[in-house]
């Protein structure tokens, strides 16, 4: 791996830049306010951010817990850490576009919510409930053959066993995840996204319950991996049942009985399929950048996946804030552009996009400053070593700079699902991620000689020229006037 350059940033000193990042955002924020109008972007600003608050716990109380499940295989060791997180990122990259294609049933039952239509919206439910059941099973068999896709790259045989054992592990917890991404968007566009959180919490502290059990009764590493990453199934199942009962039980959530009307469903379903198709292809080329990078790094250089893993892993974690913001942002801007409020429409989309970037860069600022100290809280006492501080050193900082151009991609493509427009994006997806991502991480880090930290230099440059891409679109849609003052004050 080529040297980066040393550390510039001394370890006890962390406090002035993450506190100048602070005023700065509140600055700009403040004064975006006063030029369009203090009062009604007061509002709009309290309502979104208490629902994008309650869309994140939801998903921080899952994401907390894979990362307190992540941290106890870390201390099982390095081979197991490694195919863990392997394991867990090809999961993750096939269950996020399958919950992206569902976020068309925001649009769809957004739009029946403002007309006041319970029969369009019901059946906009059921189609999401059938079409949820059919992406399981795509998922589960992806989950089952991960051991043999691995094999089948070239990956070392002890790695490719142990992931194996734990896709099988995985893949019963795939379906009730699936069906309670429904159940969010149900309860979200009810506001009821509280009972959510209180549901995802549930769920995340019976796994870690579970998990740890799991890893003490392990009689060897590759048992206990196994017994934590089973006991994620147990808990979503769990939840999926205390999401039943809050639809029998809980007044605002009970559906209208309506008659079966299949055929209508079945129109239904091609709507929100018309609609959810490009949103999961857009982010599974997203996704598969990234899992494209971790297998380049597990296949060609396995000795520094951990730090990749660890990365990879912050990343992800901070990302659940940006995403936040991102459903509530799609929800409202879907009613707003149903109820012809355009005004109202444009406001949420450009606070949406300085809250991303303020919280963009201060993630940023931590990553590069805490950069060892990350990757010790999971890989315990492996981030000691020399080679891994080092690595962690120059990828951490890398990470923080994708984490903001990820920030303002998936908040701008949001607002863009918001007023209906789905299938603009995915030509820009596919050269953004699948082109020059995937391209540039090969360029950087093979031709180049820069190993991992090539990786991540190519996903920069791919997600930046996405993001460039993906808010002039936002600017012609939506129009200037709005976008203007974030122009000036950024």
């Amino acid at each position: 791996m080529k040297p980066m350059g040393k550390d510039a940033i001394e370890a006890g000193a962390p406090a002035q830049p993450v506190m100048t990042a602070v005023l700065c955002s509140e600055k700009v924020a403040s004064s975006i306010c006063q030029r369009i109008g203090f009062g009604g972007i007061n509002t709009i600003i309290g309502s979104l951010v208490v629902l994008s608050t309650k869309l994140s716990l939801a998903q921080i109380a899952p994401l907390a817990m894979g990362f307190y499940v992540a941290s106890l295989i870390g201390k099982l060791g390095v081979t197991t850490f490694s195919s863990y997180s392997l394991t867990a990122t090809v999961n993750l990259t096939v269950f996020i576009a399958a919950m992206s294609f569902l976020q068309s049933l925001y649009v769809v039952a957004g739009r029946a919510v403002a007309m006041r239509k319970d029969d369009i919206y019901m059946r906009s439910m059921r189609s999401g409930v059938v079409v949820a059941c059919g992406l399981s099973v795509l998922a589960t068999a992806i989950s089952c053959g991960i051991g043999d896709l691995f094999a089948l790259l070239g990956m070392q045989n002890e790695l490719a066993r142990r992931a194996g054992a734990l896709g099988y592990a995985a893949a019963p917890g795939i379906l009730p995840a699936m069906l309670l991404t429904v159940f969010r968007v149900h309860a979200s566009l009810k506001e009821r996204a509280g009972l959510v959180t209180l549901v995802y919490i549930a769920g995340a502290v019976i796994a870690a319950v579970f998990a740890t059990a799991g890893i003490r009764r392990g009689e060897d590493p590759d048992t206990a991996a196994v017994l934590a990453m089973a006991a994620i199934s147990v808990a979503n199942w769990l939840m999926l049942f205390m999401a039943v009962v809050a639809l029998v039980y809980v007044p605002a959530l009970k559906l209208p009985r309506l008659s079966a009307n299949w055929s209508a469903t079945v129109a239904s379903m091609r709507v929100v399929s018309s609609i959810g198709w490009p949103i999961g292809a857009v982010v599974f080329l997203d996704s598969f950048a990234s899992l494209f990078a971790a297998l380049l790094a597990g296949r060609l250089w396995p000795a520094y996946l951990p730090a990749h893993a660890a990365a990879s892993l912050w990343l992800t974690i901070c990302l659940v804030i940006p995403l936040g913001i991102a459903q509530a942002a799609v929800q409202k801007i879907a009613v707003l552009h149903a109820e012809n409020n355009s005004t109202d429409r444009n406001r949420v989309a450009s606070i949406a996009m300085v809250l991303g970037v303020a919280f963009g860069v201060l993630v940023a600022i931590v990553f590069s400053v805490y950069s060892v100290d990350l990757g010790h809280l999971l890989l315990d006492d492996t981030a000691t070593t020399a080679a891994i501080a080092d690595s962690l050193r120059q990828l951490m900082p890398l990470s923080g700079v994708l984490f903001i151009c990820q920030s303002i991609i998936v908040i701008a493509a949001a607002a863009l699902r918001g007023i209906g427009q789905t299938r603009a994006p995915l030509f820009l997806a596919f050269m953004g991620y699948g082109v020059i991502a995937t391209g540039a991480q090969y360029l950087f880090s093979v031709e180049l000689g820069y190993s991992v930290v090539g990786i991540w230099w190519g996903l920069i440059a791919g997600f930046g020229i996405t993001a460039i891409a993906v808010v002039r679109n936002c600017f012609r849609e939506f129009g200037r006037s709005v976008f203007q003052e974030l122009e000036q004050e950024v």
